[in-house]
């Protein structure tokens, strides 16, 4: 694997995705656990602890 540094790697990271690196972990997070909320009888705190995701307030609007 190549040494880069932070700073290139987030910029070519921006590049390729469109957005931070951070925002795309969290949008892939929120997406399944929302998938699994709909699909699934599982408790919030089992999805949340099971998705990384804060449970509750993540998912109130």
């Amino acid at each position: 694997m190549a040494e880069v540094g932070l700073q290139h790697f987030m910029r070519a990271f921006r590049a390729s995705t469109g957005e931070a690196p951070l925002r795309f972990i969290m949008r892939r997070r929120v997406t399944r656990a929302t998938r699994l909320l709909l699909e699934t009888c599982t408790s919030l705190i089992k999805i949340a602890h099971d998705c990384s995701v804060p449970p509750k307030a993540t998912f109130i609007s």
